[in-house]
């Protein structure tokens, strides 16, 4: 069926007429608040369509089949946030100003939540690679935005995007939730650098690929705030203390990885970031790229070593422990020198 439009990238040339066009060679759909759908080329620009203009459209696009169960299963009174229309509107305006540092940090300052979280990535980077960045408070900004270049600052705003998003729960801490997120982050570039780990993932991805891996937390007290506050109860139970995952079980809900696989698909992360949520609990079970799965061992092991930095044991699965130092080729012991090295150099550079 011709789609009576044709849309053009203005990047490559590559012209787009037909339902079929638009399904070859695209990926990271996503549908904003006003209706109008984003979707990148093969050569990496985002375009943009018209609500109404994309009948081929469907919101479970390039979902796996658990996701897209999972999803289809909503009513409607629980469906999802969409991304902000005024957020992807930087997020275009940014990929006009490639090399423009003063005009980027005009477009990033539009959102404050999006500056803040670009200079909290830059500072958590210099604090776990230990280095001698400036932070001279009037330009900190554009030292970050050099830094961190063009792609890592595309996810940080659909990241920044997600911390503004409304979240109803009266046990569960959005801070301390952030927290984890920002501390596994960090342990990912360490871990990363401690394994030598493939070069082809730089460290700043690495990191912000561990900020997200818990997201289906987000997603599930966006969606079902009641259910999520039972599972805080239920792993703060000191009688009685348990994983996360083993809390999900014993209240009957639904699979946090698979939740933000979910939400991370809606709002239009890349693949390789919507891999690493699904399997960041069983990367072993992952039927993907061999470089993906890999990541998906690396941010397993990290939010296993983040629990255990924070001096919360019981929250470590201890199996998935012990597979990651497997799967890398280390020792226990090993890893536990690791862990006693890394927690005295994040005491020693306290986050600011």
């Amino acid at each position: 069926m011709d789609l009576n439009v044709q849309k053009k990238c203005g990047s490559c040339s590559r012209v787009f007429k037909s339902d079929e066009d638009f399904l070859v060679n695209t990926f990271r759909w996503r549908l904003c608040n006003r209706g109008n759908l984003w979707l990148n080329c093969e050569c990496g620009s985002t375009l943009f369509l018209e609500k109404d203009t994309f009948p081929w459209y469907s919101s479970d696009l390039g979902m796996s089949e658990e996701a897209k169960s999972l999803f289809n299963s909503l009513n409607p009174k629980e469906s999802l946030p969409y991304v902000p229309f005024e957020l992807m509107n930087i997020h275009q305006a940014l990929e006009n100003e490639v090399g423009n540092i003063s005009q980027l940090a005009k477009l990033v300052k539009r959102d404050p939540i999006f500056s803040l979280e670009i200079i909290s990535t830059y500072e958590g980077l210099r604090r776990c690679q230990n280095k001698k960045l400036s932070l001279d408070s009037k330009n900190v900004l554009e030292y970050a935005l050099t830094f961190l270049g063009l792609q890592h600052i595309q996810e940080l705003l659909l990241l920044a995007m997600v911390k503004q998003f409304e979240i109803d729960t009266r046990v569960f801490s959005t801070e301390e939730f952030w927290h984890h997120s920002k501390l596994t982050g960090e342990i990912s570039v360490l871990l990363a650098d401690f394994l030598t780990f493939d070069d082809s993932f730089s460290r700043n991805l690495i990191y912000i690929i561990g900020r997200c891996c818990d997201i289906g937390k987000l997603v599930g007290a966006m969606i079902h705030p009641e259910k999520i506050d039972e599972i805080q109860n239920t792993v703060n139970d000191c009688n009685n203390p348990m994983t996360w995952e083993v809390a999900e079980i014993a209240v009957g809900y639904s699979d946090h990885s698979i939740l933000g696989e979910v939400g991370a698909v809606l709002w239009g992360f890349p693949t390789y970031v919507s891999e690493a949520i699904r399997f960041h609990h069983n990367p072993p079970s992952a039927k993907i790229e061999v470089h993906n799965r890999e990541l998906c061992h690396l941010m397993c092991l990290a939010d296993a070593v983040a629990h255990w930095v924070d001096l919360e044991p019981h929250r470590m699965n201890e199996s998935r422990v012990d597979e990651g130092c497997q799967y890398f080729n280390i020792t226990r012991k090993e890893l536990d020198t690791f862990v006693e090295k890394i927690t005295k150099t994040l005491a020693e550079n306290p986050s600011e």
